[in-house]
C-alpha cells in the first residue's frame, strides 16, 4: 500500500511540473509576440530621401568644412617651414 501512495505522489508532482513548464513557455511565447508587435508598431517608414542617403554605406559621413581646413592647414604650413 505504501508503494501506491508514492506512485500517486509522483504522478501529481509530474503533473505540477508539466503545468509549470507549459506556463513558463507560454509566457515566453507571449512575450516574444508582444516584442514583435511592438517592433512593427513603433517602426517608422523611411522616406525616399532617407533611403537614398544610406546607399553609400552605414558609416558614410561627410567631414565638416572647418575640420577639413584644420587638417589641410598644418600640412601646408609644415611644408612652408621646411623649405
Amino acid at each position: 500500500m505504501r508503494n501506491d501512495g508514492q506512485s500517486t505522489y509522483l504522478i501529481a508532482e509530474g503533473n505540477l511540473l508539466e503545468g509549470l513548464i507549459i506556463a513558463i513557455y507560454s509566457m515566453f511565447g507571449l512575450l516574444m509576440i508582444g516584442v514583435l508587435i511592438a517592433a512593427i508598431f513603433f517602426s517608422k517608414k523611411k522616406t525616399e530621401e532617407e533611403l537614398s542617403a544610406r546607399k553609400g554605406g552605414l558609416f558614410k559621413t561627410d567631414m565638416a568644412p572647418s575640420y577639413e581646413a584644420k587638417i589641410a592647414r598644418p600640412m601646408t604650413e609644415d611644408l612652408a617651414q621646411n623649405n
